[in-house]
């Protein structure tokens, strides 16, 4: 069975440590089942294939038992790599799809991604931002505050993100937070030049249970790496 997981309750937020490499260590030793956080590859389809093509070069940070990378390869694509700093997870899922060719799975730290400059066509976030701030305990998903180390973080990961694209390349990042307190990080990191691209995706039918105005969508930004002056 496939689940998914809403936000938390906003006083719940602070208790769970989403940021931590002991947190999932500790999850994934109890629990491999698969598990998509926001959006499923249906929900996520049209920006995805607007940006890339299914030869392209594609990796997806803070992986976690998610079917995104399956269901990208049972569309088409032809090189996915998923990428996760739980080795009990990186472990499993390098077994479990050991045949599937088009799919690869590494233990790595977003921190610090060992990955060739300017080899991707594009990097997929679900959550893993998100994740960051929360990790801070604050809480970011719907506020604009942000601790001084969740800040370095954030710029940290866009950083290596920018770093690994190619030029022309795409970052795909799906938050909880709507623009006025996302598109604030782009601006202040090194796609500061980039045109951020926002895009409302309607929540799965499941997570769609406030009453909360602005709260039934998830906001997809895309922001692209500035092609080469020749």
């Amino acid at each position: 069975m496939v689940r998914f997981e809403s936000q938390p309750e906003r006083n719940d937020m602070t208790q769970v440590h989403y940021g931590r490499p002991e947190y999932w260590e500790e999850r994934y030793s109890k629990d491999l089942e698969p598990f998509d956080w926001y959006q499923r590859f249906a929900g996520l389809k049209q920006i995805i294939t607007k940006h890339t093509k299914t030869n392209n070069k594609i990796v997806y940070l803070g992986c976690g038992t998610s079917r995104l990378p399956e269901e990208m390869v049972a569309y088409g694509y032809k090189d996915v790599l998923s990428i996760d700093w739980s080795l009990t997870l990186i472990s499993h899922l390098q077994e479990k799809h050991k045949s599937l060719a088009p799919l690869t799975y590494l233990r790595m730290n977003a921190l610090g991604l060992e990955l060739s400059d300017n080899h991707y066509d594009c990097v997929i976030d679900k959550g893993t931002l998100d994740s960051i701030l929360v990790s801070q305990n604050i809480v970011s998903f719907s506020t604009n505050q942000c601790g001084e180390e969740s800040t370095i973080n954030i710029n940290r990961v866009l950083s290596e993100v920018y770093r690994i694209l190619k030029p022309g390349g795409v970052f795909v990042c799906v938050s909880h937070a709507n623009p006025e307190h996302r598109i604030p990080l782009f601006e202040k990191s090194i796609f500061e030049k980039s045109r951020v691209e926002v895009t409302p995706v309607e929540k799965p039918q499941v997570l769609s249970t406030s009453a909360e105005p602005g709260t039934e969508v998830h906001y997809v930004y895309t922001v692209s790496k500035e092609k080469e002056v020749v």
